[in-house]
């Protein structure tokens, strides 16, 4: 199952960092080392906030995330939403 996620701005407590998406509030980033983007070179565990996050699941346990694409700003009026957008999730109430 695939579902698409607009990273937020990353909350910083204590020296751990956690980042939700921007709609529906699914947990993308915690630097409490279990959810940390690969290849993340500037030090703080987080994605891009706007970026879109493409989350895979394979069943079980396993999840995979990849970025789709970056946007400049989180205003989204007459915008293409992504396939798969969690915004489907959320109106069905899911």
């Amino acid at each position: 199952m695939s579902v698409v996620h607009l990273a937020g701005t990353p909350v910083a407590l204590n020296g751990r960092a956690i980042q939700r998406c921007l709609i529906c509030g699914e947990k993308l980033a915690d630097s409490l080392g279990c959810m940390v983007p690969e290849g993340d070179d500037r030090g703080v565990g987080v994605w891009p906030v706007g970026a879109w996050i493409e989350q895979v699941s394979y069943g079980g346990f396993a999840t995979e995330y990849a970025v789709l694409y970056q946007t400049e700003s989180p205003e989204f009026e007459g915008a293409a939403i992504p396939a798969g957008c969690c915004v489907e999730l959320v109106e069905r109430g899911s």
